[in-house]
């Protein structure tokens, strides 16, 4: 028997996520509310675009998700 190749995404809103992580998961509070705000934070569009702030920090500039794998490869098998 194969499995099914569907997989089907449907939204949940930020309260429904939160009773999860509350009542299913028993996540701890501090935990939870930072959960919900960076779902909001996401939802908000404050995560969208780019800015220079890790370069401005450290002065190096970031790494794509590709570079950091390949950098330390050995590390993901």
């Amino acid at each position: 028997m194969s499995p099914d190749p569907s997989i089907e995404y449907a939204p949940t809103s930020i309260e429904a996520f939160k009773d999860k992580m509350e009542n299913l998961y028993k996540f701890p509070p501090f935990l939870v509310q930072h959960l919900v705000e960076v779902a909001q934070n996401y939802r908000d569009g404050i995560f969208s675009g780019t800015n220079n702030a890790v370069e401005k920090i450290t002065g190096t500039p970031p790494l794509s998700v590709q570079q950091f794998i390949a950098r330390n490869r050995t590390v993901f098998g």
